[in-house]
Protein backbone atom coordinates (compact mmCIF):
# COMPACT_ATOMS: atom_id res chain seq x y z
CA UNK A 1 0.00 0.00 0.00
CA UNK A 2 0.99 3.64 -0.33
CA UNK A 3 1.12 3.96 3.45
CA UNK A 4 3.58 1.06 3.74
CA UNK A 5 5.78 2.46 0.97
CA UNK A 6 5.76 5.88 2.64
CA UNK A 7 6.72 4.42 6.00
CA UNK A 8 9.58 2.44 4.43
CA UNK A 9 10.85 5.54 2.64
CA UNK A 10 10.88 7.57 5.86
CA UNK A 11 12.75 4.78 7.66
CA UNK A 12 15.40 4.65 4.95
CA UNK A 13 15.83 8.43 5.05
CA UNK A 14 16.23 8.36 8.82
CA UNK A 15 18.86 5.58 8.67
CA UNK A 16 20.75 7.39 5.91
CA UNK A 17 20.75 10.69 7.82
CA UNK A 18 21.97 8.96 10.94
CA UNK A 19 24.84 7.29 9.07
CA UNK A 20 25.91 10.55 7.42
CA UNK A 21 25.76 12.37 10.73
CA UNK A 22 27.86 9.75 12.50
CA UNK A 23 30.46 9.64 9.71
CA UNK A 24 30.73 13.42 9.66
CA UNK A 25 31.22 13.51 13.42
CA UNK A 26 33.82 10.73 13.33
CA UNK A 27 35.90 12.21 10.51
CA UNK A 28 35.68 15.80 11.75
CA UNK A 29 35.95 15.41 15.53
CA UNK A 30 36.86 11.89 16.67
CA UNK A 31 39.63 11.17 14.16
CA UNK A 32 40.08 14.19 11.85
CA UNK A 33 43.70 13.37 10.91
CA UNK A 34 43.69 9.60 11.16
CA UNK A 35 45.40 7.83 8.22
CA UNK A 36 42.21 5.73 7.96
CA UNK A 37 40.11 8.86 7.46
CA UNK A 38 39.34 8.85 3.72
CA UNK A 39 38.49 12.56 3.83
CA UNK A 40 42.00 13.57 4.91
CA UNK A 41 44.02 15.08 2.10
CA UNK A 42 47.68 14.11 1.81
CA UNK A 43 48.74 17.75 2.29
CA UNK A 44 46.53 18.30 5.33
CA UNK A 45 48.78 18.82 8.38
CA UNK A 46 47.94 17.06 11.64
CA UNK A 47 46.67 18.85 14.73
CA UNK A 48 50.20 18.86 16.21
CA UNK A 49 50.98 21.92 14.07
CA UNK A 50 48.75 24.18 16.17
CA UNK A 51 50.99 24.68 19.27
CA UNK A 52 53.97 25.54 17.06
CA UNK A 53 51.92 28.03 15.03
CA UNK A 54 50.56 29.71 18.16
CA UNK A 55 54.07 30.22 19.56
CA UNK A 56 55.30 31.34 16.16
CA UNK A 57 52.56 33.97 15.87
CA UNK A 58 53.36 35.27 19.34
CA UNK A 59 57.06 35.56 18.53
CA UNK A 60 56.40 37.37 15.24
CA UNK A 61 54.11 39.91 16.92
CA UNK A 62 56.71 40.63 19.61
CA UNK A 63 59.67 40.91 17.26
CA UNK A 64 60.91 44.29 16.03
CA UNK A 65 63.70 43.14 13.73
CA UNK A 66 63.84 43.20 9.94
CA UNK A 67 63.31 39.45 9.64
CA UNK A 68 60.72 37.41 11.54
CA UNK A 69 61.17 33.93 10.03
CA UNK A 70 64.09 32.08 8.47
CA UNK A 71 63.40 29.07 6.24
CA UNK A 72 66.32 26.66 6.17
CA UNK A 73 67.37 23.90 3.78
CA UNK A 74 67.00 22.89 0.15
CA UNK A 75 63.53 21.40 0.68
CA UNK A 76 62.12 24.80 1.71
CA UNK A 77 64.42 26.92 -0.47
CA UNK A 78 63.96 25.47 -3.92
CA UNK A 79 63.36 27.18 -7.22
CA UNK A 80 63.09 30.62 -8.76
CA UNK A 81 61.81 33.40 -6.45
CA UNK A 82 58.08 33.94 -6.88
CA UNK A 83 56.68 37.42 -7.26
CA UNK A 84 55.35 39.26 -4.26
CA UNK A 85 54.12 36.27 -2.27
CA UNK A 86 55.10 36.00 1.36
CA UNK A 87 58.23 33.82 1.57
CA UNK A 88 58.97 34.54 -2.10
CA UNK A 89 62.62 33.65 -1.49
CA UNK A 90 61.57 30.01 -0.98
CA UNK A 91 61.00 29.65 -4.71
CA UNK A 92 58.13 27.93 -6.45
CA UNK A 93 58.81 24.41 -5.21
CA UNK A 94 59.97 25.52 -1.77
CA UNK A 95 56.84 27.62 -1.25
CA UNK A 96 54.58 24.65 -1.89
CA UNK A 97 56.80 22.36 0.18
CA UNK A 98 56.47 24.78 3.09
CA UNK A 99 52.67 24.70 3.15
CA UNK A 100 50.77 25.38 5.36
CA UNK A 101 53.33 27.86 6.79
CA UNK A 102 53.04 30.46 3.98
CA UNK A 103 49.37 30.90 4.88
CA UNK A 104 50.36 31.72 8.46
CA UNK A 105 53.09 34.07 7.25
CA UNK A 106 50.47 36.03 5.31
CA UNK A 107 48.17 36.17 8.30
CA UNK A 108 50.95 37.40 10.60
CA UNK A 109 52.46 39.76 8.01
CA UNK A 110 55.78 38.02 8.67
CA UNK A 111 59.03 39.09 7.00
CA UNK A 112 60.62 35.88 5.71
CA UNK A 113 64.23 35.21 4.71
CA UNK A 114 65.82 32.03 3.39
CA UNK A 115 68.99 30.10 4.12
CA UNK A 116 69.65 27.37 1.53
CA UNK A 117 72.48 25.47 3.23
CA UNK A 118 74.38 24.97 6.47
CA UNK A 119 77.29 27.20 5.44
CA UNK A 120 74.98 30.15 4.95
CA UNK A 121 73.10 29.34 8.14
CA UNK A 122 76.16 29.08 10.38
CA UNK A 123 77.71 32.25 8.96
CA UNK A 124 74.85 34.41 10.22
CA UNK A 125 75.56 36.77 13.09
CA UNK A 126 72.09 36.39 14.52
CA UNK A 127 68.84 34.58 13.88
CA UNK A 128 65.23 35.77 13.75
CA UNK A 129 62.73 34.63 16.38
CA UNK A 130 61.45 31.77 14.20
CA UNK A 131 63.55 29.27 12.24
CA UNK A 132 61.89 26.46 10.28
CA UNK A 133 63.53 23.38 8.77
CA UNK A 134 61.72 20.59 6.92
CA UNK A 135 62.68 17.60 4.77
CA UNK A 136 61.08 15.05 2.52
CA UNK A 137 60.70 11.60 4.03
CA UNK A 138 59.56 10.15 7.33
CA UNK A 139 59.88 11.68 10.82
CA UNK A 140 62.26 8.89 11.84
CA UNK A 141 64.82 9.61 9.11
CA UNK A 142 68.31 9.80 10.75
CA UNK A 143 69.42 12.55 8.35
CA UNK A 144 66.54 14.77 9.49
CA UNK A 145 67.45 14.21 13.14
CA UNK A 146 71.10 15.00 12.44
CA UNK A 147 70.36 18.35 10.80
CA UNK A 148 67.80 19.21 13.48
CA UNK A 149 70.44 18.64 16.14
CA UNK A 150 72.98 20.76 14.30
CA UNK A 151 70.54 23.64 14.07
CA UNK A 152 69.61 23.26 17.74
CA UNK A 153 73.28 23.70 18.66
CA UNK A 154 73.21 27.15 17.06
CA UNK A 155 69.80 28.17 18.41
CA UNK A 156 70.40 28.24 22.12
CA UNK A 157 67.40 29.69 23.95
CA UNK A 158 64.90 28.52 21.35
CA UNK A 159 61.99 26.18 21.98
CA UNK A 160 61.76 23.29 19.53
CA UNK A 161 58.60 21.83 17.99
CA UNK A 162 58.96 18.73 15.81
CA UNK A 163 55.88 18.22 13.64
CA UNK A 164 54.69 16.77 10.33
CA UNK A 165 53.64 19.01 7.46
CA UNK A 166 51.58 16.28 5.80
CA UNK A 167 49.15 13.75 7.16
CA UNK A 168 51.73 10.98 7.48
CA UNK A 169 55.18 12.34 6.59
CA UNK A 170 57.37 15.37 5.74
CA UNK A 171 58.93 16.11 9.14
CA UNK A 172 59.64 19.68 10.15
CA UNK A 173 61.06 21.43 13.18
CA UNK A 174 60.05 24.92 14.27
CA UNK A 175 62.48 26.78 16.51
CA UNK A 176 60.94 29.69 18.41
CA UNK A 177 62.94 32.18 20.46
CA UNK A 178 61.73 31.90 24.05
CA UNK A 179 62.18 35.61 24.74
CA UNK A 180 59.98 36.81 21.87
CA UNK A 181 57.42 34.02 22.19
CA UNK A 182 57.02 35.03 25.84
CA UNK A 183 56.03 38.52 24.74
CA UNK A 184 59.29 40.49 25.05
CA UNK A 185 61.15 42.22 22.26
CA UNK A 186 64.60 40.92 23.18
CA UNK A 187 66.26 38.96 20.40
CA UNK A 188 68.16 35.73 21.08
CA UNK A 189 71.39 35.60 19.15
CA UNK A 190 73.47 32.73 17.79
CA UNK A 191 77.25 32.80 17.80
CA UNK A 192 78.86 33.16 14.36
CA UNK A 193 80.95 30.31 13.07
CA UNK A 194 84.68 30.75 13.61
CA UNK A 195 86.62 32.10 10.64
CA UNK A 196 83.54 33.48 8.88
CA UNK A 197 82.39 37.00 8.19
CA UNK A 198 78.72 37.44 9.14
CA UNK A 199 76.56 38.87 6.35
CA UNK A 200 74.48 41.96 6.84
CA UNK A 201 70.94 41.55 8.13
CA UNK A 202 68.82 39.70 5.56
CA UNK A 203 66.21 41.77 3.71
CA UNK A 204 62.51 41.37 4.29
CA UNK A 205 62.24 39.33 1.11
CA UNK A 206 65.24 37.37 -0.14
CA UNK A 207 65.76 37.02 -3.87
CA UNK A 208 68.86 34.86 -4.23
CA UNK A 209 68.26 31.13 -4.42
CA UNK A 210 70.97 28.51 -4.13
CA UNK A 211 70.42 24.80 -4.50
CA UNK A 212 71.94 22.19 -2.24
CA UNK A 213 71.34 18.56 -1.34
CA UNK A 214 68.20 16.94 0.00
CA UNK A 215 68.74 18.30 3.49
Amino acid sequence: SLAAVGALTLALVAVSAGFVGYWGYHTSYEAPHSPDNELVQYAQPPAEVRPAVERMDRAIRADNGETDVLLYGSFLVDGRPIGDRRAACAGVDGWFNALPFPWYFERSDAAVACSPDIRDFESRESYPPVVIYAAAGSPGDPAFAEVRGRLADRLDGYERYTIRLRATDTPAVVFVDRTTSNGTAERARGAPASGTVPPSSPPRQSTGIARSGKY
